[in-house]
């Protein structure tokens, strides 16, 4: 299966029987509509060569739940999107943060959620502003699931249902998660570093690509005899054990000598009125290293009020130079935000 290529060419992923069949028997044991299979149906929206499919197609099957195979239209047209779920009462679906918050953009479409018992959004940061809308137009169980495709579709699970505060919880069966900093050493909790993914997910490495094969799934002399994977993503432990994902490593920055975190900003432009979904960028401009915020909104946006609005919650070198509204940020096939278009 292949990687998703937002960060640049997908890269093809061995995976073994074993991986999957352990997150199989996981979903089996703690996803809802698995555990009762009748007259359950799931759209399944990704690419077939991606790692969700293998949840939203081979794990159904399995337990005797139908799967309808949305078209090419289907996928990128909330109508005939809500067409779809309701001609066969689609009880669940799974896709990421940007797809769903461009399917909840119309709200003359959006009687499919009535019917939906679970909900699964995994792939990319889960927006405070997404779960609250979720829990407003629907019923349905809501689920948090983080895992790389090197570490077979989910690592960690989180059931948010209840929830305020978005983690991407802890790992599924089988699967351990470490948070180490640069040196490799275990850090204690609210402390932020790097997270590494080990068990029985962790695939062979990449196809036909040794070396970069060797640079991600290590041995550390902190974790004996276990080839562990690192994500190059930033999280950090509470108490509880739970983990929280802070944002991509190639997501931090240094602008002017500070050190910013991209999803920062993007999540306190979120939280102004009417923003529906964004991205933030670093770009070079006439020799200088400018922030770039695009965003979609459902009516027309005041930059100043969103400036002022963001100016209370940041400091003024994480404030983007430039403003861009886009009618739906581009995405890649699998629906995350194409950062690099």
């Amino acid at each position: 299966i292949f990687t998703s290529g937002s960060t640049g060419k997908p890269k093809g992923v061995m995976q073994t029987q074993r991986t999957l069949v352990n997150f199989t028997h996981y979903c089996n044991d703690y996803v809802g509509y698995l555990k009762k299979p009748e007259n359950q149906a799931i759209a399944t929206i990704a690419t077939i060569s991606f790692d969700i499919f293998s949840y939203e197609a081979l794990i159904p099957l399995q337990k005797g739940v139908k799967v309808v195979i949305a078209n090419e239209l289907e996928q990128k047209d909330i109508k005939s999107f809500n067409l779809l779920c309701k001609k066969y009462n689609i009880s669940m679906m799974q896709t990421t943060p940007s797809r769903f918050s461009a399917f909840l953009k119309d709200d003359l479409c959006l009687d499919y959620l009535k019917n939906l018992k679970d909900i699964i959004v995994g792939g990319e940061a889960f927006p405070k502003v997404l779960l609250t809308k979720l829990k407003k137009l629907s019923n349905a169980n809501i689920f948090n699931v983080y895992g790389p495709t090197e570490t077979t579709v989910w690592s960690t699970f989180k059931d948010l249902t209840c929830e305020n505060d978005i983690s991407i919880g802890k790992p599924i069966a089988n699967t351990t998660c470490y948070i180490l900093d640069k040196n490799g050493n275990f850090l204690p909790p609210f402390v932020i570093g790097t997270l590494y993914i080990g068990g029985l997910g962790v695939s062979k490495g990449y196809f036909n690509n040794q070396t970069l094969t060797n640079e991600k799934f290590v041995k550390l002399n902190c974790i004996d005899d276990q080839i562990l994977y690192n994500t190059n993503d930033l999280a950090y432990y509470d108490n509880n054990g739970e983990i929280f994902h802070i944002g991509r490593a190639d997501y931090q920055i240094k602008l002017r000598g500070y050190r910013i975190e991209l999803g920062e900003i993007e999540n306190s432009i979120l939280d102004f009125t009417d923003i529906t979904s964004c991205a933030v960028t670093c770009q070079n401009l006439e020799n200088s290293q400018i922030l770039c915020a695009y965003y979609t909104s459902k009516q027309e946006i005041n930059i100043s009020k969103l400036k002022e609005h963001l100016l209370n919650k940041l400091p003024t070198y994480m404030m983007p130079t430039h403003f861009i509204h886009l009618d739906n940020l581009p995405t890649t096939p699998n629906g995350k935000i194409d950062r690099k278009s």
